[in-house]
């Protein structure tokens, strides 16, 4: 695929004149487009529609166009519109919520009836002292009537999704579809992807790749409908988890217990117990997510000679990765085409005002770990600073996401000019020509502390953003250690990779390194870990005593080991120290390949291919900076000056201007 400008492009399928606007797009060094079938009342139907988005893939093609499709009319994607929970309304997005009492008083009868606004109770136990036991119920209605003093009892109903929630977030008033579920997913290919493998002729030779645009699930509340502008005066009525018919099988079958009988702790508690049970359900959910909806899209796209790509939800907040999909490194890598999304155009804003930079670290990272490098794809959005957007800004945002992993654009930012898009175009191929099949230096290796954010995290009756982004919650203060924790490596020279317990585990420990998928790590940092598997800290003791440098951030003295399987706990003691003083190992251990200097501050990364060693040096501010290397060291700088890149030898120092990204090569 060529490596330029990539626009979406939405109504072009629309419209009469999509060939004056791809040789527009053409002319503005534009070199692919992400298109739909018209999104309008005829959306996948109208066959006028099918018949111009075939002549426009046909034009595009002839143009020499890589060809996306989008798989939705409108987002998050997974709804089709309105077709999938039309099709049966049991496919709309659905869960479970929960409603106790408690302390039931001596001798008395205890009756309930499901609130109207519920669909069903789906289950409900009794808690007598230390004893969980099921009761008989309908499905409205419960009475118990052998009951004992103290008694309480636990009831959990089920509910579908759609107000102050992402499946309502696009504003359209369609209902969405549960993407946990294989049954809903299976009727949204169906419906959409194999409409377009049956209506454009040899798609696997003319469509590069499907974009699928934030599926997620809709437990989560992210806005008020209630109060806007004051969510602090009322909430939601209920707490919601995501759910599925059989979801308690699957989870039986993975965990080896009865997740029902302990329901409770999906909701309420902070001991281990329930710390526990959110942990297995989140994996579960996870699991259920890649299986049922990248899993058979995937394959249906690879069984016509295509790719899926595209970017969930929310990557930027470790919190939503747990409340839209689990894990985000479990569904993401179901994807051929891994890809992460950006909401910023100005690089000082992404970087030190808003700090969203580290959901494209995530997802870079993910690439990267499981060997997936080929195409890494990111949707350029920035809605969030527009008005500040400039070209020298906006090339600085791409260097940042190539800086991660990212090897391929599809923007919806438009330059000012035809000559600023050819000039971002140009420097996006510029981006690729001196990162294109090299391999990461990975040195510092930083866990991804998924389980215990899973842990913490327990479901609320108002928009979660308003509680875990708080610095007063536990759940805001890892949230920005983490990102602290970006900057204070960055701020010495050196980056880093996020690695899950899958790469751990699949990671190869030799010579006092590990190296997972061809790169090579020196130190592990494992930040604010309350929870971990227990084979992944046997992994880390072996991996220190091969010289492997592992570095316990800012969390407890004593973590919780626990299993996949079943419901033993283990403890063990971890020394921790304070974030500001990771250096002290990790810096000793992880040394640059190619030695610089300077008193600014650049992203510094390294990467090798045939034996040499390129630097990548992005300058994310509006000032100059100059890099100072060793007096007759061997180097060459590639640099994008004006409209095209040039290459010069380095005599002892380089001169970089305001957000510009020099690539310094040892010779």
């Amino acid at each position: 695929m060529k490596r330029g400008l990539c626009r979406m492009e939405h109504e072009l399928a629309s419209r009469e004149d999509f060939r004056e606007i791809l040789d527009d797009l053409k002319a503005r060094g534009v070199e692919g487009v992400v298109i739909n079938h018209p999104c309008d009342d005829g959306y996948l139907k109208d066959e006028a529609g099918w018949a111009r988005l075939n002549e426009a893939i046909d034009y595009a093609k002839d143009l020499g166009f890589n060809v996306w499709l989008y798989d939705e009319k409108g987002f998050p994607s997974g709804k089709a519109g309105t077709y999938v929970v039309q099709s049966n309304p049991d496919f709309q997005a659905k869960g479970i919520t929960y409603l106790a009492r408690d302390r039931i008083a001596k001798g008395e009868i205890f009756a309930f009836d499901l609130p109207d606004d519920l669909d069903e109770i789906i289950y409900v136990y009794v808690e007598r002292g230390n004893v969980r036991f099921p009761i008989p119920f309908s499905a409205r209605q419960v009475v118990f009537k052998d009951t004992r003093p103290n008694d309480s009892v636990h009831i959990f109903a089920s509910r579908k999704f759609h107000e102050g929630s992402v499946a309502g977030s696009s504003g359209s008033g369609e209902k969405y579809a549960n993407i946990m579920d294989e049954r809903a997913a299976r009727k949204f290919i169906e419906v959409t992807y194999e409409e377009y493998f049956r209506r454009i002729p040899n798609i696997g030779e003319k469509i590069d790749a499907f974009f699928t645009d934030e599926p997620a699930l809709a437990e989560g509340y992210i806005y008020n409908e209630i109060a806007p502008n004051m969510w602090w005066t009322r909430g939601y009525k209920y707490a919601n988890v995501s759910w599925r018919d059989d979801f308690a099988e699957e989870f039986s079958r993975e965990h080896g217990y009865d997740l029902l009988l302990r329901g409770r702790d999906l909701f309420r508690g902070d001991d281990e117990e329930s710390c526990l049970t959110r942990i297995h359900y989140r994996s579960t959910a996870a699991r259920l997510v890649g299986e049922a909806y990248f899993s058979q899209i995937e394959k249906s796209c690879r069984a016509h000679g295509t790719r899926l790509s595209g970017h969930i939800n929310n990557e930027e907040y470790l919190h939503e990765h747990v409340l839209y999909y689990g894990n985000l490194f479990t569904v993401l890598d179901k994807e051929d085409y891994i890809g992460t999304d950006i909401l910023n155009g100005c690089i000082e804003e992404l970087m030190y005002r808003d700090r969203r930079f580290i959901g494209n670290k995530f997802v870079g990272s993910l690439a990267r770990i499981r060997g997936k490098t080929d195409v890494v794809m990111a949707e350029l959005c920035p809605v969030r600073d527009r008005a500040y957007v400039n070209a020298a800004e906006i090339k600085a945002v791409c260097s940042y996401l190539y800086f991660c992993g990212v090897n391929y654009i599809n923007s919806y930012y438009r330059p000012a000019t035809d000559e600023e898009s050819r000039n971002l175009s140009d420097y996006l191929k510029f981006l690729y020509a001196n990162l294109g099949g090299k391999t990461k230096d990975g040195k510092i290796a930083v866990y991804y502390p998924i389980e215990t954010m899973q842990a913490l995290v327990k479901p609320l009756c108002v928009p979660h953003e308003d509680v875990y982004r708080s610095k007063e919650h536990v759940v805001g203060k890892i949230e920005e250690n983490l990102r602290g924790l970006a900057e204070n490596i960055w701020a010495r020279g050196l980056d880093f990779e996020f690695a899950d317990a899958a790469a751990l585990r699949s990671a190869k420990i030799e010579n006092g390194k590990f190296v997972i998928a061809g790169m090579e790590f020196s130190v592990l940092i494992l930040p604010d870990i309350r929870y971990l598997p227990k084979d992944i800290f046997r992994r880390i003791r072996k991996m220190q005593e091969s010289g492997i440098s592992a570095v316990w951030l800012g969390g407890q003295s004593e973590i919780i080991l626990f299993e996949e399987r079943g419901r033993k706990i283990a403890r063990a003691k971890v020394t921790n120290a304070p974030y500001e003083c990771f250096e002290s190992a990790a810096v000793k251990a992880a040394k640059n390949k190619i030695r610089w200097t300077s008193k600014d501050k650049f992203l510094y990364a390294e990467f090798l291919q045939s034996g040499k060693i390129t630097g990548m040096f992005v300058n994310n501010d509006g000032i100059f900076k100059t890099i100072r290397f060793p007096r007759g060291a061997k180097l060459t700088a590639a640099r994008f000056t004006g409209n095209e890149a040039a290459n010069e030898a380095v005599n002892g120092s380089l001169a970089v201007a305001p957000y510009e990204t020099v690539f310094v090569t040892k010779r």
